[in-house]
Order: C-alpha cells, then sequence, then structure tokens
C-alpha cells in the first residue's frame, strides 16, 4: 500500500506543475499554456499577461499597453492592436489638430515575439498619400504610394491595387515597426474629394478592403486602432535538437512534436496528425474523440459536453480509487444481492467508516492505516459530483505530499532502529557468547540469540 502511495505521488506534482487551479480567463479571453496572468502560472516571465480590470469587459494586456485580442496555441500566435496614423490638412493646406502621423509598437527585443511577416501588411488609405515603414534600428525601409483622381467605393474593390488603398510586405525577425506618412501636396490636389490619410498594419487574414472607406476628418477622433499579428515561440535561440536533449525544460506534451520557427529564431510545439489540444499543458493533445475513458470520466461532462479544470481532478480521483483497492473504476461488487458500481461502493465505506470491508490491510501498522484513511478522503473529496466543490489539483498535491512525507518519516524511523547489543563477558570466554539486542520498534523489545 505504501508502495503505491509514493508511485502516485510523482504523478499528482507532475500534474500540479501546470497549477491547473490558475485563473486563465480575463474578461472574454481565455489565457492557455504557456501563457499565465502571474508567473507560477505561466512557462516563464516572458509569457506573463495582465488582466486590466479598469476597463469593462476587463482586458488582457501583453507589456504596458499592448490589448490582446487573441492566443492561438496551434498557430503560435497572437493579435494585439496599435494606433492608425492619421493626417489631415485644412483648405490652406495646414494640419488639422489630433493628426498623428507617426505610430511604432515594439516587442522584447530578447522575448519570444516576432511581428508576423506572412500576415501582417503595411496598408495605406488615401489620395496622395505615402508611408513608409521601418524598424527601429533602420535595418530596413519600405513603404507604397496611394493615389487617386476621384472618390473610390471600396465596396466593389476584392484588394487593394494603388487606387486610394497600397500593401507592402514586412520582413522576417522584426520586433519594432515604426510608421511615417505624408502628402505631397497636402491633399490640396484632391481637396475637393479627399484631405486625409491613413497608415497602418493590418492582419491579412482579416483585412478587407471593401470594409473600408477613405479617410475623412472625424476619423481622428475615433482613436481607430488595427489589429497586428504577433508570431510567439515558446523557446527563443534553440533548435528542436537542443531542446530535446534537456528533458526538464523541453516544452513539447505528449503527442506532440517540435517545429523550430524562423521567424522566431525558436521552436514550437505542435500536435501530431490526428491529435488536438494544447501541447504545452500536462495532458498534450489529445484525440477528437471522447476525452477520456469510461470510468475515469468527469460526471459533469457527460451531462454537460464540457471539459473544466476540475475534470481532471475527477480522473485523478478514479486513479486514486484503483490504486487503493486494485479495481477498475468500471468494476462492480455484489453486495446483498445487489450490484454496486467499485466508485460508489468506495465512497460509501469511506463516509461509514467500513474502508477496511474494501481495503484489505492485514499487515499495515496503525500509522499506515491512518495514512491510507487520508489519502481514500482525499479520493472521495475528488470524486465529488460537483466539480465546484472538488479541491484543486493544488490542494490535491499538497495533501499528498504530506502523507508521503509522513510515511517516508516511518521508514526512516525503521531504517535506524537502535540495536543494542550487550556482550556478557563471563561467558565470552566459554565461546558461550550471549548477545542481547534490544530493538525499539513501536515500542516493543525482542532478543536475538
Amino acid at each position: 500500500m505504501r508502495a503505491a502511495v509514493l508511485w502516485f505521488l510523482p504523478m499528482a506534482l507532475a500534474t500540479f506543475t501546470e497549477k491547473d487551479d490558475c485563473n486563465r480567463t480575463c474578461g472574454n479571453m481565455s489565457v492557455p499554456l504557456p501563457f499565465g496572468l502571474d508567473e507560477s502560472c505561466a512557462r516563464n516571465s516572458d509569457f506573463v499577461l495582465t488582466c486590466n480590470h479598469t476597463s469593462a469587459p476587463p482586458r488582457l494586456v501583453l507589456g504596458i499597453n499592448l490589448s490582446v485580442f487573441n492566443i492561438s496555441v496551434e498557430n503560435g500566435t497572437m493579435i494585439v492592436d496599435n494606433y492608425r496614423a492619421y493626417n489631415c490638412y485644412d483648405q490652406s493646406g495646414h494640419p488639422l489638430n489630433g493628426s498623428l502621423t507617426r505610430t511604432w509598437i515594439t516587442v522584447s527585443e530578447d522575448g519570444p515575439y516576432t511581428f508576423s511577416d506572412t500576415r501582417n501588411k503595411l496598408t495605406v488609405f488615401g489620395c496622395d498619400t505615402s508611408a513608409r515603414i521601418s524598424d527601429a534600428a533602420g535595418t530596413f525601409g519600405s513603404g507604397c504610394f496611394s493615389y487617386c483622381r476621384e472618390d473610390i467605393d471600396f465596396k466593389a474593390e476584392s484588394a487593394c491595387s494603388g487606387l486610394g488603398c497600397c500593401q507592402t510586405s514586412i520582413p522576417k525577425s522584426l520586433r519594432s515597426l515604426n510608421i511615417s506618412m505624408n502628402s505631397s501636396t497636402n491633399y490640396q490636389s484632391v481637396r475637393n474629394f479627399s484631405s486625409c490619410g491613413s497608415a497602418f498594419v493590418v492582419d491579412q487574414e482579416s483585412f478587407n478592403v471593401s470594409d473600408y472607406k477613405l479617410p475623412v476628418p472625424a476619423d481622428m477622433r475615433l482613436h481607430t486602432y488595427s489589429k497586428i499579428v504577433l508570431d510567439w515561440v515558446v523557446q527563443r535561440d534553440m533548435t528542436c535538437k537542443e531542446a530535446r536533449l534537456n528533458k526538464s525544460s523541453y516544452a513539447c506534451g505528449d503527442n506532440s512534436f517540435c517545429s523550430y520557427f524562423t521567424n522566431g529564431q525558436g521552436y514550437r510545439c505542435v500536435c501530431e496528425a490526428g491529435y488536438t489540444g494544447n501541447p504545452y499543458g500536462s495532458r498534450g493533445c489529445e484525440g477528437t474523440e471522447i476525452q477520456g475513458t469510461l470510468g475515469y470520466i468527469d460526471l459533469e461532462y457527460l451531462t454537460t459536453g464540457m471539459i473544466t479544470i476540475k475534470s481532471d481532478v475527477y480522473s485523478f480521483g478514479a486513479v486514486l480509487v484503483e490504486l487503493l483497492i486494485g479495481k477498475k473504476p468500471t468494476s462492480f461488487i455484489t453486495k446483498s444481492g445487489e450490484s454496486i458500481n467499485i466508485i460508489h461502493y468506495f465512497i460509501s465505506s469511506v463516509k461509514d467508516k467500513t474502508l477496511s470491508d474494501v481495503i484489505k490491510l492485514e499487515d499495515a501498522s496503525e500509522e499506515e492505516m491512518e495514512r491510507v484513511g487520508m489519502v481514500a478522503e482525499m479520493a472521495v473529496k475528488c470524486l465529488d459530483q460537483s466539480g465546484a466543490k472538488r479541491p484543486t489539483m493544488r490542494e490535491v498535491a499538497e495533501e499528498l505530499a504530506r502523507v508521503n512525507h509522513e510515511l517516508d518519516s516511518l521508514t526512516v524511523e525503521e531504517k535506524n532502529e537502535v540495536t543494542k547489543c550487550k556482550v556478557d563477558e563471563e561467558n565470552f570466554y566459554s565461546h558461550a557468547t550471549s548477545i542481547t539486542c534490544e530493538m525499539s520498534q513501536h515500542g516493543t523489545s525482542s532478543s536475538i540469540f
């Protein structure tokens, strides 16, 4: 029995390392691993996000002020926002108050994030508008010019053609973007139908030119944002070969593989074909089939179809019962002519204090019996039909750690039993040496001859 409990503890602690009692929501946003809202819930400090409760609903934030709108574990992307650059001029060719001709956005130079070169494009709207994009170090520069001689109705357009709208790509591995824009004539040449321009980086997958129109002065008061895509890697400056050599820090879980990502200069974890889920979680990626095996599945999941952080706690309790009684959770026993599921019988025996009817512990000491009872009570709490009433994996792990520590103490005491031997000197020379050994074990003594 002691061996079963000792074997089970590492599994408990392994699950606990994911700390699934963490808060993983902020407003209407989920916060999956490797991210977290504090460092103990994230892989490391690079993946710690902030939940800003001053807005309604609460706003998920990266760094100081980048609002997060989506995190994709599958794609290794994060969508954030940034101000659009605007410039508008009056009839005299002077810029209007509120014109913002320069914007910039940066992420940590030594962090796991880069701007996606496949998803983002510099986009410019206007009829006499040019914009330039560069990085903070000035290692690259690019831009485009948008021109038109009349107002443009973009509803009939399917792409930016250069008439009223232009686009250009950005290179790989950028961690800063600076946008600057101007008008060669301060819009005087197109004054009769346009006096403004705008420039921004936008996610090409969500961009639809038909949703736009030529900017007007009123747009500047809206403080309009655009959505930008960040690529992220779980470990920067490390190849898959290097990552696999250090199993303690290797991020990829079961049924997933490592994939090196050149834009982020590091590796990601990807679910294998036929599997879905979070490769960074302790459970790794799972089938598309029903998640679990009959007998271990959370009863709430069977009725609601929803897996929660407490679903693992239920499954954990079912496995613990199996270890304690040596029978599968799907097993049945016959009691008074009635067939009873072993889980229900186990729970009843704990509550009725008849655990000895289920678990045979003839060779167990009183202390071991007490510890087994503690583990059994924890199993019952894990198996509560209401997920809200179940303990967290933190509480389960702490309890099992305490039981394990006490069992270890008992083992050390047994190994360090003091044996005192007295030699009867009177009989020594007659080769009738008598050795009396006093063994202190649970308050008893015995003699060995």
